[in-house]
């Protein structure tokens, strides 16, 4: 009786910590956009680097201070990001799911690739996206 609980526990855990989407490498046909990211009113205010991967489906931005200092990278897929995963020591931790329902502290870089893809749509080089009191500003040069 007890050994069936076992296995039926390790299943379940097994399977819950399997990717929602698995994250693409980027392909040759993907845009790439690079340029300054900046946060304010959050637990800490971060001037940045990003580069941003993309094409109709998928978003990859890689969030950088300087030359080999990742601080956080961000993957969604579907112009909306159904599906977000977000990851790196800004994030503390990683999250993976619904941009909905990422934590309170992560809403607003869980809805970067929504409004990254709202600009594109209006062919704009400057996009914001907010939770509460945090604004990230992205400003792509390319």
């Amino acid at each position: 009786m007890i050994k069936p609980l076992y296995f039926t526990a390790a299943a379940f855990a097994l399977c819950s910590c399997s990717n929602l989407h698995p994250m693409p490498a980027p392909a040759k046909s993907w845009a790439q956009h690079t340029g300054q990211v900046q946060t304010s009113g959050g637990t800490r205010d971060i001037v940045g680097e990003i580069t941003i991967r993309s094409d109709r489906e998928n978003f990859l931005a890689e969030i950088s201070k300087g030359p080999g200092l990742q601080l956080l990278t961000i993957y969604a897929h579907g112009t909306q990001g159904e599906v977000v995963r977000i990851r790196g020591p800004l994030a503390g931790g990683s999250y993976e799911g619904r941009a909905a329902d990422a934590p309170a502290k992560l809403q607003a870089w869980a809805a970067l690739p929504c409004a990254f893809h709202s600009a594109q749509a209006r062919a704009r080089r400057e996009f914001q996206s907010s939770s509460g009191n945090e604004v990230i500003t992205c400003r792509l040069n390319t």
